[in-house]
C-alpha cells in the first residue's frame, strides 16, 4: 500500500494536480521533466532516471575490462517499456532484452565470454517510469552467475539469459520461484550444455496461480553455458524468482 501511496502521489506531482489550497481551489503546477542521467567511467556505466513517461536513447561506448558484466535495475519500474541491448568489444551482442510493465530490481549477469575492451550500451526507453537506476559494472575479477528477479512483477515478458553453470551432482543448478502470484503465469525453461536450444527443454516447470512454490535442483547436464528463458503472462507476482548454482 505505501508503493502505491508513492507511485501515485509522484505521478500527481509530475502531472501537477495536486490540488491548492485556500478559498480559489486553484492546483499547484510543477514543471514536466523526464530525463536520463548517465554516468559513464570505466568498468562503471550508471543510468538514473528522472520524472515519468520518459522517451528517449542512450547509446554510448564503455570500457569494460570483463570478458562479462553484471546487469542490475534497481528498485522498481512502473511502466513503459526499455529495451536494453549491450554488445561487446567485438560487436557481439552479449545482452538484449525487453523490460515492461512492472517488475521489482533484477540482478543479472551478461551472457559468458565476452570480449573485453570498448563495448556498447543502447537503452531505448518508451514511456518509461521507474525508481532507481541501470548500473552495469565490469565483472572483474569474475563472481558466480546469478539471476535474481525481484518481487512486485506484473504484465507480459519473456526474458532470456545465458549462465555458466555446473550442474553436476553435489553442484545443483537452483531454481527458485516464490508463492504470492494472483494472475496469470509464470514459465522457466532452461537448456543445459548438453541440450540443443531448438528443441524441448531440459527443466520446463510453469506457475500457476495457488501453485505452492517452486524449488528444484537441477544435477545433470554438465558444465558449460545454460540458457535462461522466463516467460511472464499477464502476470502479477508477489514474490522473487531466482536461479543460482551452489
Amino acid at each position: 500500500m505505501i508503493r502505491k501511496l508513492s507511485i501515485a502521489l509522484a505521478l500527481m506531482l509530475f502531472s501537477g494536480h495536486i490540488p491548492g489550497c485556500g478559498g480559489s481551489g486553484a492546483g499547484v503546477v510543477f514543471p514536466i521533466v523526464a530525463q536520463v542521467v548517465v554516468v559513464n567511467t570505466q568498468n562503471s556505466f550508471t543510468v538514473t532516471l528522472v520524472g515519468f513517461g520518459y522517451d528517449g536513447t542512450v547509446n554510448q561506448n564503455w570500457k569494460c575490462d570483463g570478458d562479462q558484466a553484471k546487469l542490475t535495475l534497481g528498485t522498481s519500474m512502473f511502466g513503459g517499456t526499455m529495451h536494453i541491448v549491450i554488445k561487446d568489444h567485438a560487436g557481439t551482442t552479449v545482452y538484449n532484452n525487453i523490460h515492461s510493465g512492472s517488475m521489482g530490481g533484477l540482478t543479472v549477469q551478461t551472457d559468458p565470454g565476452g570480449v573485453p575492451g570498448t563495448w556498447n550500451v543502447f537503452i531505448d526507453f518508451n514511456d518509461s517510469s521507474w525508481a532507481g537506476a541501470i548500473t552495469v559494472n565490469a565483472d572483474f575479477p569474475d563472481t558466480k552467475d546469478a539471476i535474481s528477479i525481484g518481487s512486485g512483477i506484473g504484465g507480459s515478458d519473456t526474458y532470456i539469459f545465458h549462465a555458466t553453470w555446473d550442474g553436476t551432482v553435489g553442484m545443483p543448478v537452483h531454481v527458485s520461484v516464490a508463492t504470492g502470484m494472483t494472475s496469470g503465469t509464470v514459465r522457466v525453461r532452461i537448456w543445459d550444455p548438453l541440450t540443443l536450444t531448438s528443441g524441448p527443454a531440459s527443466y520446463d516447470v510453469t506457475q500457476i496461480v495457488g501453485a505452492a512454490a517452486v524449488s528444484d535442483d537441477i544435477q545433470t547436464g554438465g558444465s558449460g553455458t545454460w540458457t535462461v528463458q522466463i516467460d511472464f503472462s499477464g502476470c502479477t507476482l508477489g514474490g522473487a524468482i531466482s536461479i543460482t548454482n551452489n
